[in-house]
């Protein structure tokens, strides 16, 4: 579509972005399930899949690596916190 090898547009975002393609589509997609996590009452399976994981164990460690939680204590201490106001 950008007339351009997989190998050279990741190298071209990473000189413009600072971070590659992979990392940054890792990112979005957490980014995007934290906000499920915290607006919906849907099952981690359920949110892994929505937001382009491929399975629950990836999402789950990535998310871990990126928030030192899993998504499941993130969704429970959000609540925890929304109920104690």
């Amino acid at each position: 579509h950008m007339n351009m090898s997989p190998y050279y547009f990741s190298r071209k975002f990473k000189e413009y972005t600072g971070i590659n393609f992979y990392d940054c589509l890792i990112q979005c997609r957490l980014l995007h399930a934290r906000e499920e996590l915290l607006s919906a009452t849907g099952n981690i399976t359920d949110i892994a899949y929505n937001n382009g994981f491929p399975n629950v164990k990836s999402f789950i460690v990535q998310f871990r690596e990126k928030y030192h939680v899993t998504p499941k204590q993130y969704q429970k201490s959000y609540s925890d916190q929304i109920r104690n106001k």
